[in-house]
This record gives structure tokens, C-alpha cells and sequence, in this order.
């Protein structure tokens, strides 16, 4: 099963536009994912399914939400509702959480898989400047890269919020119980973050880390913060001008009103919207070929992709925004959810002006595994059996 979730994660990231798979369209994709998923319920079908009740009762909202959200692209932007379903085919990959509630993997199979996922996205960081050529830029990236004036992007690997997962399950066990092992794994997944220099997922992590660190329980914990301490100020120092960079440029940015999220914040939130409705329902995902106005945002340098949740209720409305934040507000608030879950929710809310998007097919992905967890530990279907322990070695 880790390797099944390992591949579907591959799936969604396109492997990573290895040439010749990144020549692959993402309709390709998006029919290979659809597939693979179909197998795996068929292929899973004796396992023993996650019992749970009322599992689909957010993912119903969130898909009504999104189809409302078609009236205003109708009304205001004259996008007919076959256009409209045409353009929004990618949240069909929402099923992927059907899909996974019929398999029922173990979250130590997830935790797994994705970890082995990390690995490949450490090689594939490490080969990208070394090697190119041996990756497609699709077009999009281009386009994206040029309407920015940020080629970094070009370098962007796709993926990095799915390696949240392991990276705060193994934060917990390490502050349930140290141990040289897990610290290893931890240092792996760090140096994911760390060498895809993302701002918005590599500052949450190391807060979360250093909290973590100094939370740990175990009776030579002097001895161990020391290490830990000495090996951060080492590190730290090493990195010194990177680090350095990172926060010049956020702050430089940040005082920049010409600085492309700048502007998407002002558009979404002041000019986007055409009438009242808008606000509430959203102004639909309107297509790049019917109407000029995306082609123009974009070669202004305006996605809704850079804004978050701004940019997602921007095109789907309010109403999968508050359904989201319902499930957050209830792993924060419920003792049910272990530490990692709560993690990651916090580290969606730090990303949720610039990262935590979730109306792209990779990022779709990290919330259909969030709310398949979500799940995993609702109170009422909570089994100890189920905690992290001994069903799975990782």
C-alpha cells in the first residue's frame, strides 16, 4: 500500500516532468490518475475499510460550492455551464477521497509512502541544476515564470507540501520519544524544505521543529537539546547568506507595490468582483480561451494560485473556504487529533495568503490526503489500534 500511495503522489506531480513524461498533457494525467485509482479500489477491495460516518458530508459541501459557483462565471462573464464544467475538470480529482476511504490505508502506509516520496524529491533537487535537460518546462511554467519576473519558478518542484506529512508525524514521535532514528529521518526531510528554498513552507517547519525540539520527552533531554542547539548554530552559520537572502527578499517584496502577490492581493480583494454575488459564490474558474481578461491578469503577473485562500474563494466562493476552516477549527480544538494533524492545519493557516491553494491538481492532492486523516481520527471512530505503533515499520 505504501508504494500504491507512493505512485499516486508521483501521479499528481507529474513525476516531476521527467523528460519523456513530462511531454504528457495534464487531460493525460489527469485520466492516468483517474485509472489508477479505479484499479486501486479494485485491486484493495478485500481490506477492511475505514468505518466511518458521514465522511463525505464537507466533500459535498465543498463540491457545492464549486458548482455555484459556475451562476457568476454564467451571469457575469457569459461562460456557459458546459464551458464551465470543462474548465473546472481538475476538482473531479476531489474523488480522490472516495477513492482513498475504499482503500483505507493505514496512516503509517501513508506516512510511507510519502516518505519515499521525499526521497525522490531530495534526488530530483539535487539532479535539477546538475542535469536540466533531463526535465520538460511546460509552457505554463514559462508563462508563469515570465508574467512574475521570477525564474526561480522555473525550478520549482512540484510536491513539497506532501512531504508536510511525514515531516510532522515524525515530529510527534520524536516528542513522544527521542530517538537517533527518527532524528535521521527528520534531517532528510529538513533538507527537502531546505534545498527547495520555499519560503512559506520552510519557515513553518523549522518553527515547528524548534518547538518541537524543545518539547521533547526524554530523561537525557539537556544532553539532547545541547546537540541539537550546537548542530542548528553550526548549520545556521554555515547557511548564514542564504538565510540572509530569503529574509531580504520577503521584506523587500513585502514593501513592494508592483511585487506580483502585492497586486493579486489588491485585484482579489478590491477589483476582482463584478457584483455582490461574486463575494459569496465566487467568480467561477473562467477560461483562459473565452475570456481575455485571465490572459490579461496573467501577463500582469495575477494568479489566483499565489494568494491562497483569497485566490481559491476568488474563483470558487466562500463556501469551501468556511468548510475548510471548520475542519481546521475542529483539529485544533479536539483532543482527538494527534499533534502532527494539528501541525499541519497550522501550517496551512501560515500558508493561507500565499501556498494554500487547493484548486491545482498537486495541491488538491495534499488536501484530500489532510481531509482522509481528518477522518481517520473523528472521535467516534478513533481506534487505538489505529496510532501509530507497531502494524507498520517506518
Amino acid at each position: 500500500m505504501s508504494i500504491y500511495i507512493l505512485l499516486l503522489a508521483l501521479l499528481f506531480v507529474k513525476f516531476w516532468d521527467i523528460a519523456p513524461l513530462g511531454y504528457i498533457s495534464e487531460d493525460i494525467q489527469l485520466i492516468t490518475i483517474l485509472i489508477y485509482l479505479i484499479l486501486g479500489c479494485f485491486f484493495f477491495k478485500r481490506r477492511k475499510r475505514l468505518a466511518v460516518s458521514h465522511k463525505y458530508k464537507y466533500l459535498i459541501w465543498i463540491f457545492v460550492g464549486i458548482l455555484l459557483s459556475m451562476i457568476p462565471a454564467y451571469l457575469f462573464y457569459d461562460q456557459s455551464f458546459f464551458q464551465s464544467l470543462i474548465t473546472y475538470r481538475v476538482n473531479i480529482l476531489l474523488l480522490t477521497i472516495v477513492a482513498l476511504f475504499r482503500i483505507s490505508p493505514k496512516l503509517e502506509e501513508i506516512v510511507l509512502g510519502l516518505y519515499y516520496f521525499a526521497i525522490l524529491m531530495l534526488l530530483v533537487e539535487i539532479l535539477m541544476p546538475l542535469y536540466p535537460s533531463l526535465f520538460v518546462i511546460s509552457e505554463k511554467k514559462l508563462n508563469y515564470a515570465y508574467a512574475t519576473g521570477d525564474m526561480s519558478s522555473l525550478k520549482a518542484i512540484a510536491g513539497i507540501g506532501y512531504v508536510c506529512i511525514p515531516m510532522f508525524y515524525y515530529l510527534q514521535k520524536i516528542k513522544e520519544n527521542f530517538s537517533i532514528n527518527i532524528l535521521f529521518r527528520i534531517i532528510i526531510l529538513f533538507a527537502v524544505f531546505f534545498l527547495a528554498e520555499n519560503r512559506s513552507n520552510l519557515f513553518p517547519v523549522m518553527l515547528f521543529m524548534l518547538y518541537t525540539f524543545w518539547h521533547i520527552r526524554s530523561k537525557y533531554k539537556p544532553v539532547i537539546l545541547f546537540g541539537i542547539l550546537l548542530g542548528c548554530i553550526v548549520f545556521f552559520i554555515s547557511q548564514k547568506e542564504l538565510f540572509l537572502s530569503l529574509y531580504e527578499e520577503s521584506i523587500e517584496q513585502i514593501n513592494d507595490t508592483d511585487y506580483n502577490r502585492n497586486k493579486a492581493y489588491a485585484y482579489y480583494l478590491f477589483n476582482a468582483c463584478p457584483n455582490f454575488l461574486c463575494y459569496i459564490l465566487g467568480n467561477g474558474r473562467i477560461s483562459i480561451h473565452h475570456n481575455p481578461m485571465v490572459a490579461n491578469l496573467m501577463e500582469d503577473g495575477i494568479f489566483n494560485t499565489d494568494v491562497g485562500f483569497i485566490g481559491y474563494w476568488n474563483e470558487f466562493g466562500i463556501i469551501p473556504v468556511i468548510v475548510m476552516f471548520a475542519m481546521f477549527y475542529m483539529v485544533l480544538k479536539a483532543k482527538t487529533f494527534p499533534y502532527f494533524m494539528k501541525l499541519l492545519v497550522l501550517h496551512f493557516i501560515f500558508g493561507g495568503l500565499t501556498v494554500s491553494y487547493f484548486g491545482s491538481d498537486v495541491k488538491i492532492f495534499h488536501f484530500v490526503l489532510y481531509y482522509y486523516l481528518y477522518f481517520y481520527y473523528q472521535r467516534h471512530f478513533y481506534e487505538k489500534s489505529s496510532v501509530p505503533n507497531n502494524s507498520c515499520r517506518i
